[in-house]
């Protein structure tokens, strides 16, 4: 199953206390991640375009049909705001992963003070 659309988690990793916020969406839609009022992304801890599996917490990369910097796309996008939409298509990530398949974005980014 996939975690659509985006939701906050309580989330507290690597020592640093802080709520993860998950986004999911198809091909040419939008990941929209949001953190509480008063909170930032302060770390992307996962980011995938092509065909991602798992959910919010425990999203993972495809073996065949991933872009190996979507992470950085994301960052670069998203560091710092309070939320962010990063759009799913194969021009925003520079190259289409696995030609002819239907892909999708998943976005998992911890927020915090």
């Amino acid at each position: 199953t996939f975690q659509f659309g985006s939701g906050a988690y309580a989330f507290s990793g690597q020592g640093t206390p802080g709520q993860l916020a998950c986004a999911y969406a198809d091909e040419k839609a939008s990941a929209v991640i949001s953190c509480p009022s008063g909170q930032t992304i302060t770390c992307i801890s996962f980011a995938s375009f092509g065909v991602p599996a798992g959910t919010c917490g425990s999203y993972a990369q495809s073996a065949t049909c991933h872009v190996g910097y979507t992470k950085a796309v994301v960052e670069r996008l998203c560091l710092g705001q309070n939320s962010c939409s990063v759009l799913a298509t194969t021009d925003n990530f520079g190259e289409d992963p696995c030609y002819g398949t239907f892909k999708h974005l998943a976005i998992q980014a911890v927020c915090a003070m």
